[in-house]
């Protein structure tokens, strides 16, 4: 049978059919793919929230930590049963603090608490309006808490608005007080209006304050506002009873001087007759010579005798006088009190001595003379000076009898005021106000973290965290700390833009903590200190290197990171404080004082650090407690001295711990030195502040990785060359094996004396005697069994950088252009202590997790990118272009 062939133009339109029924097909598949995926995608998010109503769900598939919560972060918002309130306030104006660089890190994380926790709410701020919506509610918050304060506040300046019109016209008052009047006569007028005056500003100054906080649109600070409002007051009230006390006092002086006139009278009288009878026995001026000098000079001699006597019993019949009215207080300031500007018992005083000295010279005249010189001393030196002592008997007795006169009788307005004085009604009407008010304000409340917070909030791009009724801030600084400098960093004056680190989970993680849970362990100080009572002459204060009292801000943020912070002073306490319940204690170990050369003078025998209080150290590790030691570089503290003095725990930690803390070595960083390679220049500001942020994974040690942290006086710590079985050691901070330009110094005063001097340059590291390279440990763990419980202890070597001195001032830098700039106060340093307690203490679980380490991509070098450019720029291309060419050349076959 034969088989027609299909013409071409058959065969081309059965083709189009097919491909017409080809492309129907195709469009069938498209639109069935998209209506399932869009039916998958509406299914999706229906279950997604519905799902999202009871809880939240997502996988989190980012690897470098940089997002999502910490496992801190989520016990902590586990623990707090109470509603969370978190704003980030980021509205700075400040080019390195644009919002626009900051805020979505922070919003990312505070929306991860919000959808993890069960009662997180969150707000962003970003408007100044939306900052003072804020304001105002916690404005509202702070009133209500404070009623009581405020109540307070709203009496004290009632009170000031009530009698600064009354001191104006009692000042007035005391300013027309005559100048010649009674009061007037001690000084004591100008005394009163100008305490009144005082008593009028402070009242003025404080009501101003006041009103100046309750008035702005700021927080006001209801314990500064008290604070400020006591102080007033008890200078008021102090003032006020100064003035009724002295007036009180000075109203009794008339009735005591008319008592006291008679005996004193009696006793200035008596003191001009010796005198008159002393000129009666020398005789007058111009008189013959005695026939018998011998006999002239035993009546001269007796009678001085007599005036001598008699006017020191003046002398101290007026010194009494004085002590009866008021101790002392007045009559100094009397005017008739003083005679040709010399006190009256102070004239007496004088007279008698040089009735006194003309006994002497009477008698040794007539021992030891010729009767002939005899006749001419009395003639020539005694007779002369006759009319002189006679007048200043006679001038003391006439200031007496003067000064009895104005005491005795008071002006009519003196009376009155002294007799108001003394019935205890002078400002009466103001006195019992203040006091009434002082009380009411010595009853209140303390409020709790109250006073910060006003403080706080006015700084710039804040986190605002409020737990239940109470509320704190974190800080730019605490969330974005300074990023650690890179490597290749470390040799620059500054850097072209401030780079900073999220710190946020740890930062807000810890406040969190320690607004909502009791503490979760107890760090005790432990320190060897006997300070002498204030100017005890030849007491010397026994401290340590690094004394309690230079640690205020460590304190304050140890009770902030929730640990209770206590104290332990061996030089007089044998045991520790004991615990509460169920809470653990960590032993913070500062630096013991050094010995005693010589004991002070008198022979006073000290308190001195000894084998004794190194085994209370040890019976308390043992009995359960972990701890801190601190350590440091010691510098030699004595005259002429090279050595440094030895660390009073370094054999015990040596011996029952097998570590070496080598305090006589300082830890020193220095720069590259271009024009000498191989050598070293030793920069001043990194003497001081050297930054090293080189941890280890240990838990202590790793959240701070990646921040920017600044050490002084560090010194390194060995592990002992004698085998310790059983003690585990590990580090936490370390300068790392191949650190060219760091060592352990062994005379860190010789390159300290050349840095300043200009000659800190052509250092060779590590090439003195005694120098250590790295590796080197500065801070380490330690850890044995003692009974059937780990016994841990970590030693930081670096423990002068958590005193105030280092850890509140800024940071120096200096910028290309040597001008100086400075980075924030190196606070971030306590965190290596609150997550060595939190560690010791078993609660490791609290240590916030840090800033990740993203692995920066380092700059290629020079040789490389030139080979990088051959291969990509030239090769690369070309190998393309011949295999396009090649694929071209087989298509056209």
């Amino acid at each position: 049978m034969a088989v027609r062939k299909r013409s071409k133009s058959e065969t081309g339109a059965a083709a189009g059919r097919d491909m017409k029924t080809a492309r129907r097909l195709a469009a069938v598949n498209v639109v069935v793919s998209v209506a399932a995926a869009a039916a998958l995608l509406i299914a999706v998010n229906v279950v997604g929230d519905l799902a999202a109503v009871r809880r939240s769900y997502r996988w989190n598939v980012e690897t470098l930590a940089r997002y999502g919560l910490s496992p801190t972060a989520k016990r902590v918002l586990d623990e707090i049963g109470q509603k969370i309130i978190l704003t980030s306030i980021y509205t700075s104006a400040d080019p390195k603090k644009k919002p626009e660089d900051y805020l979505p890190r922070v919003r990312d994380l505070l929306n991860e608490m919000g959808e993890y926790g069960r009662d997180v709410t969150v707000i962003n701020v970003t408007t100044d309006r939306q900052k003072a919506e804020v304001l105002s509610r916690l404005r509202r918050r702070l009133d209500a808490k404070a009623q009581d304060q405020g109540e307070a506040i709203k009496a004290f300046q009632s009170l000031a608005n009530r009698q600064i019109p009354q001191y104006d016209q009692i000042i007035g008052r005391w300013k027309a007080y005559p100048a010649k009047g009674w009061l007037g006569g001690f000084g004591l007028a100008k005394a009163v209006e100008n305490a009144l005056t005082a008593n009028k500003e402070d009242l003025r100054s404080a009501a101003a304050d006041v009103r100046a906080q309750l008035a702005g649109s700021a927080l006001p600070n209801y314990p500064r506002m008290t604070e400020t409002v006591t102080e007033a007051l008890e200078n008021v009230r102090g003032r006020l009873e100064g003035i009724r006390r002295s007036l009180r006092e000075i109203g009794t002086i008339p009735e005591k001087a008319n008592q006291a006139k008679p005996q004193l009278s009696k006793a200035l009288a008596a003191a001009t007759a010796a005198a008159e009878k002393v000129a009666a026995a020398a005789g007058k001026v111009g008189a013959p010579e005695p026939a018998d000098p011998p006999a002239v000079l035993n009546k001269i001699a007796a009678a001085s005798t007599e005036l001598a006597n008699a006017a020191a019993d003046a002398q101290a019949a007026l010194e009494k006088f004085s002590a009866d009215c008021g101790e002392g207080q007045y009559l100094p300031y009397a005017r008739a009190w003083v005679v040709d500007m010399v006190p009256l018992p102070a004239r007496c005083q004088g007279l008698a001595g040089a009735a006194r000295r003309l006994t002497e010279q009477a008698l040794g005249v007539r021992e030891t003379v010729k009767v002939e010189v005899q006749k001419t001393f009395i003639v020539e030196q005694i007779r002369p000076v006759m009319p002189a002592l006679e007048a200043e008997a006679k001038k003391i007795e006439a200031g007496l009898a003067r000064l009895l006169a104005e005491l005795g009788e008071p002006d009519q307005g003196t009376k009155d005021i002294l007799e108001t004085a003394r019935k205890d009604e002078y400002l009466q009407a103001q006195s019992e106000p203040v006091g009434q008010l002082l009380e009411r304000l010595a009853g209140l409340d303390k409020l709790e973290s109250q006073d910060e917070l006003p403080d706080q909030i006015k700084q710039e791009n804040i986190v605002l965290v409020e737990v239940g009724e109470k509320a704190g801030v974190v800080s730019m600084d605490d969330v974005w700390p300074l990023a650690s400098r890179r490597d290749w960093e470390m040799g620059l004056f500054g850097e072209e833009e401030e780079r900073r680190v999220f710190n946020g989970d740890m930062a807000i993680s810890s406040k969190l903590l320690s607004l909502a849970l009791p503490p979760l362990g107890e760090v005790v100080l432990t320190f060897f200190e006997d300070i002498p009572p204030y100017m005890v002459q030849g007491r010397p204060a026994i401290a340590g290197q690094i004394p309690s009292i230079w640690l205020g801000a460590l304190r304050e943020r140890l009770e902030k990171a929730d640990l209770k912070v206590t104290e332990w002073n061996l030089a007089r306490e044998d045991e520790p404080p004991k615990a509460e319940k169920g809470r653990k204690q960590v032993l913070l170990v500062l630096p013991p004082p050094e010995p005693m050369p010589m004991p002070p003078m008198g022979g006073q025998e000290l308190p001195q650090w000894n084998d004794q209080q190194v085994e209370k150290i040890r019976k308390a590790i043992d009995a359960g407690a972990n701890a801190v030691f601190l350590a440091r570089y010691l510098r030699p503290t004595r005259w002429g001295m090279t050595e440094s003095p030895q660390y009073g725990l370094a054999e015990y930690l040596k011996t029952d711990w097998g570590l070496e803390v080598k305090t006589d070595l300082r830890v020193v960083q220095a720069l590259a030195d271009e024009l000498n390679p191989g050598t070293c220049k030793l920069p001043v500001v990194r003497w001081w502040y050297m930054p090293l942020s080189t941890f280890t994974k240990h838990p202590v040690g790793e959240p701070l990785r990646a921040r920017r942290l600044y050490w002084a006086d560090a010194c390194p710590i060995l592990k002992a060359k004698d085998s310790h079985p059983g003690v585990t050691v590990e580090d936490i901070l370390v300068v790392p094996k191949g650190s060219a330009t760091c060592w352990a110094a062994s005379n860190a005063q010789q390159l300290e004396r050349q840095m300043w001097l200009g000659e800190g340059s052509g250092i060779v590291p590590a090439s003195a005697q005694g120098d250590l390279a790295p590796p080197l440990a500065l801070a380490v763990e330690a850890r044995k069994t003692i009974g059937e419980r780990t016994a841990r202890i970590i030693v930081l070597g670096v423990g002068y950088s958590f005193i105030d001195q280092f850890l509140t001032p800024r940071v120096p830098r200096f910028e290309a252009d040597e001008t100086m700039e400075s980075d924030p106060p190196p606070t971030g340093n306590v965190d290596l202590i609150i997550n060595s307690a939190y560690h010791l203490v078993g609660q490791g679980d609290f240590i916030g997790a840090g800033p990740a380490i993203v692995q920066p991509i380092r700059i290629i070098d020079p040789g490389m990118m030139a080979v990088v450019k051959i291969g990509f720029g030239l090769i690369w291309p070309l190998l393309v272009l011949v295999v396009g060419v090649i694929i071209m050349v087989v298509r056209t076959q």
